[in-house]
Order: structure tokens, then C-alpha cells, then sequence
């Protein structure tokens, strides 16, 4: 752990908090990855192993479909802060799907939630990695990349073990609320480094990119 802390204070300052930001959020829906299957199949009437399975494949299948889709446009919108602002909104949609999923009653209104989580995922994603991309350091990038996927790995861990705790002790709803918090923790993050981000070969504020925190 001490080894990858000093490798991560090496990393400058808008991969740092790139790395914070998508440790909340992915770390938050991985609260919620050993009790998905027992919340959904004890909460909706009519739910089973197939709906699960439908509901699983209804996100993957709209990510999926509209993952190019979205990223061709925000290349095609003039002005690459539009990665920026997908990355919000894909976001705000998965704290939206988070406490969505407290509120559904049947499997329709599942796949509508999944529905919803697959399209935030489209337009985070690839704008999420284009960011990074244009802002990780030339010589690090591999180091990068790997602090960013060790940390993520060891975050989403611990917050599988702590999400099975919580629900245990406390029920599903603090899971799901922490996961919507979580989330916008993530956002909050990234706008602490929006004007020191990279944008093509434009770089706002680059003298300070690498101060503070």
C-alpha cells in the first residue's frame, strides 16, 4: 500500500483527481455487487434469475449500442470540454439509476433503470478515457494507467466487503443512498481540476497542473 501511495503522489494533479473521481464512482456501485441479486429477486414481485439476466443484458446491450454513437458526437461538437460536461451527465445519470433502484416495483421498471444506467455509461465512459488520455503524463503512461486500475481494483474490493456489511446490518437502502453520494463525491472531484484539464493540445492553466493535491 505505501508503495502505491508514493507512486500515486507522483502522478500529477488532474490524473490524481481523475483516479479519486472514478474511485467513488465505481467504488460505489461495487457496494452493491454482492447484494444486487438478493435485493432485486426479494424487492419486485415476479423477479427472478431470467429477469436478472434481461435486466443485466439491457445495460450491457445499451451501453454497447450507444457507446460510438455518443462518443462521434462529443468529437463532433466543437470544443473538447464537451468530454468534460459527458462525463457530468453520464455520471448524474448513474446516481439518478442508484436511487432509482430503490423505487421499482416491477421488472419493466428495472429494465427501465438499466436502460437509463447503459445510457450513462455510453456517454461517461469514453469521455472519462479521453480525458485521461489527453492529461497522463508522456513518460508515465503505463504507471498511470496502473495506479489508476490498482486503486480502482483495491477501492471496488473494500467496497464490496463493506456494501455486504452495511446491507447485512443496516438493510439495502443506506447502500444504494451511499452509492448516489458516492457519485457525486465523484463529480465534486473533477471540477476541483476543470480548468487545469487538457483539451486537444490546449492546455488551460498548465503552469499549475501540477500543484497541490
Amino acid at each position: 500500500m505505501r508503495n502505491i501511495y508514493s507512486k500515486f503522489v507522483q502522478i500529477n494533479r488532474v490524473i490524481r483527481f481523475l483516479i479519486i473521481s472514478d474511485l467513488f464512482i465505481i467504488g460505489g456501485f461495487a457496494l452493491i455487487a454482492p447484494i444486487f441479486a438478493i435485493y432485486i429477486t426479494g424487492s419486485i414481485e415476479g423477479a427472478d434469475l431470467r429477469v436478472l439476466g434481461i435486466a443485466e443484458a439491457i445495460y450491457l446491450f445499451t451501453r454497447s449500442f450507444f457507446q460510438i454513437p455518443a462518443a462521434s458526437l462529443i468529437d463532433r461538437i466543437q470544443g473538447d470540454k464537451d468530454n468534460f460536461w459527458a462525463i457530468i451527465i453520464g455520471v448524474s445519470l448513474y446516481a439518478v439509476v442508484s436511487l432509482s433502484y430503490l423505487i421499482v416495483t416491477s421488472p419493466l421498471q428495472l429494465y427501465l433503470v438499466q436502460f437509463l444506467y447503459g445510457l450513462g455509461a455510453a456517454i461517461a465512459v469514453p469521455a472519462w478515457m479521453s480525458v485521461f488520455m489527453k492529461n497522463v503524463d508522456s513518460q508515465h503512461e503505463g504507471l498511470e494507467w496502473g495506479v489508476y486500475d490498482t486503486s480502482v481494483g483495491l477501492g471496488s474490493a473494500a467496497a464490496a466487503f463493506f456494501g455486504g456489511v452495511i446491507s447485512d446490518k443496516f438493510g439495502f437502502a443506506p447502500v444504494f443512498i451511499s452509492i448516489a453520494v458516492l457519485s457525486v463525491l465523484g463529480i465534486i472531484m473533477l471540477f476541483f481540476v476543470k480548468d487545469q484539464i487538457c483539451f486537444k493540445d490546449v492546455c488551460l492553466n498548465k503552469e499549475s497542473k501540477d500543484d497541490g493535491l
